[in-house]
């Protein structure tokens, strides 16, 4: 298969789920896709998707280590931006 066939038939799936994932969802599917592509993988899933090589990059980790992620949560706890009142209690007194 050339690389031109395969990236667009990678874009082909990609639009095709894109809309019924979620961040880490996309991530994974993406990480599994460039890895059953074995070498070049990684670049023909970033042409097809639009996806950082380094957002599959994490994908591929995140599955090799078996990361377990809670229902319900995009990202690990303690991720995001502070509250308020944490980063500066001051403020609601003025």
């Amino acid at each position: 298969m050339r690389d031109e066939t395969i990236v667009h038939w990678i874009r082909a799936k990609y639009e095709s789920l894109s809309g019924n994932l979620d961040e880490r969802g996309r991530r994974h599917w993406a990480a599994v896709e460039a890895r059953s592509l074995g070498r070049g993988g990684i670049t023909a899933v970033t042409k097809a998707t639009g996806l950082s090589d380094r957002t599959l990059r994490t994908g591929i980790a995140e599955l090799c280590v078996g990361v377990r992620w809670p229902v319900g949560r995009q990202r690990q706890a303690g991720g995001g931006r502070k509250a308020v009142r944490e980063k500066a209690p001051e403020l609601l007194k003025a």
